[in-house]
């Protein structure tokens, strides 16, 4: 009872401390709790995506677009915005793309598929380790809405955030424990070109996702340079197959895909205002990158994509993985549990509960999981949790 009561003051309530305090019996319960609602959320939502969800249509929309391409058609169709199910929604990626797809989209698409859906898979599974999700909570990730929405329909998302935890994250420091990866030109083992490959791959496929190439440019200039030539130089050598008047067709094509209240903005914010005032808030969260601290900067700016996001669908919340595994466990699993119910209001109400948790993290580290926080506060010398003292039994001198 004094351990607890020196946590909150002299007239603290004792049981609640209790429930609060990492590893304790009542804690472990609220965990477990927890735990279960997000379970129970994530596998409902699973079921009634396996029922229903288009099987591989992330594949889909490129190899239609890339098939059209081939034979001479116009693979950015304007009606295609009138589709908002299926593998005919519109193809938004930039026209590089389809030389590279060309070779698959001539092969039998059975193992094209099959083989697509190994690496996707694959590279869920190693950013779930990497970031130390233990391997048997892998199928209740997988399960998790934004991993089997992307898994489902076999979308590059799954890909691109294996890239980015891989250049923000270094080999776990325990389970469910992310460690950052020092992004400095003297604190990085990695070559510069693979932090600038790693950075640029995100952001050259969704444009809408540069915050990662923005931040390796304030730590790494070097790698973000090299990174941005070797995008510039495969760009250019995609130019004599595509031609330059394709981009402009891809231009007009995200035009399309930026007015307010279309189906293809999913669940982005932008799509709830006006246009003027959705691109203050993208070029806003762009801006923001260049003040993440370093501490925890892959959850920072996982976060800040989401918000800057344009096109913002389930599987885009995978980058508030590292975030929630960052702030205490019992807030990433309420998180958890509210993505899990699949609406928007659930989706924005998860990241907006981890987002606050980590911005008041700043003055009250307890907010942070014991394993993600400062050394200084887990050893006891800094503000949070104070390690229990001996208590001595009989009078005091």
């Amino acid at each position: 009872m004094g351990r607890v009561s020196r946590l909150t003051g002299r007239h603290g309530d004792a049981a609640l401390v209790a429930l609060l305090v990492p590893g304790t019996q009542p804690n472990r319960i609220l965990r477990a709790a927890i735990a279960a609602a997000a379970a129970w959320s994530t596998l409902t939502t699973a079921s009634a995506l396996l029922r229903s969800y288009p099987l591989a249509v992330d594949l889909q929309i490129p190899m239609q677009a890339t098939e059209r391409w081939i034979h001479g058609g116009a693979p950015y169709l304007a009606s295609s915005f009138q589709v908002t199910v299926g593998a005919g929604q519109p193809f938004l990626y930039p026209p590089f793309v389809l030389p590279v797809l060309a070779p698959f989209a001539m092969l039998p698409q059975v193992p094209v598929t099959l083989g697509w859906a190994l690496a996707c898979v694959a590279a869920a599974a190693w950013a779930c380790r990497r970031l130390g999700i233990p391997w048997w909570a892998w199928p209740f990730a997988f399960a998790w809405p934004p991993f089997a929405e992307a898994l489902l329909g076999l979308n590059v998302q799954v890909l691109l955030f294996a890239a980015f935890v891989a250049l923000f994250f270094d080999a776990p420091a325990g389970p469910a424990r992310p460690r950052d990866h020092e992004l400095t030109a003297d604190g990085s083992p990695r070559p510069a070109l693979v932090d600038g490959l790693l950075g640029v791959f995100v952001a050259i496929l969704k444009t809408s996702q540069v915050h990662p190439w923005v931040y390796l440019l304030r730590r790494r200039r070097r790698a973000a340079i090299l990174g941005v030539v070797a995008a510039a130089v495969f760009v250019l050598a995609t130019l004599p197959f595509t031609g330059l008047a394709i981009w402009v067709d891809w231009l007009e094509q995200v035009r399309r895909a930026a007015q307010p209240g279309l189906g293809v903005g999913g669940i982005s914010l932008q799509h709830l205002v006006p246009l003027p005032v959705g691109l203050a808030l993208s070029a806003a969260t762009v801006l923001l990158v260049l003040a993440v601290p370093r501490r925890h900067a892959g959850a920072w700016i996982g976060l800040l994509t989401l918000v800057g996001s344009p096109d913002l669908h389930v599987f885009g919340l995978l980058f508030a993985v590292p975030a929630m595994l960052t702030v205490r466990r019992e807030i990433g699993l309420a998180a958890a549990f509210a993505i899990g119910l699949f609406t928007t209001q659930g989706s924005w109400a998860g990241v907006a509960l981890v987002a606050g948790a980590l911005l008041l993290a700043a003055r009250y580290p307890a907010l942070l999981e014991p394993g993600a926080m400062p050394s200084d506060v887990r050893s006891g010398t800094g503000s949070g949790h104070q390690p229990p003292r001996p208590r001595r039994r009989g009078r005091s001198r």
